[in-house]
């Protein structure tokens, strides 16, 4: 089965994590879910749920299975999407280095080669 076709039988799921995507990725399995689309999907895919994720950053960093998607975004090192959240974070960083779930995303933001500029 080549990339496009598994694009076309997967959509589906993008599209549910992209409509949904606070109470997909609040969940423990949602989740799951969504960090594996992060990882499988076609590029184009992983893009538009990244846009999804950076949309509602503000409910998912703090959230306990939220964050972990934020920092898959990060993984991707796609440097427009990791732009938008190191400036969401720089907005409010001490707050968020505090918490115990957005911490993590600011872990791995310091750890991202755009933090060391």
């Amino acid at each position: 089965m080549g990339s496009e076709t598994f694009g076309a039988y997967t959509q589906f799921i993008f599209n549910a994590c992209m409509a949904y995507c606070d109470q997909i990725g609040s969940d423990k399995h949602g989740c799951c879910v969504m960090q594996r689309c992060l990882e499988k999907g076609l590029v184009s895919q992983k893009l538009a749920l990244s846009d999804a994720i950076i949309s509602r950053i503000h409910f998912l960093i703090e959230d306990p299975y939220g964050n972990y998607l934020v920092q898959n975004v990060l993984k991707l090192k796609n440097e427009l999407r990791n732009d938008q959240i190191l400036n969401f974070i720089a907005g409010d960083f001490v707050r968020l280095s505090q918490l115990k779930f957005s911490s993590n995303v600011i872990e791995k933001c310091l750890d991202t080669a755009q933090a060391a500029l």
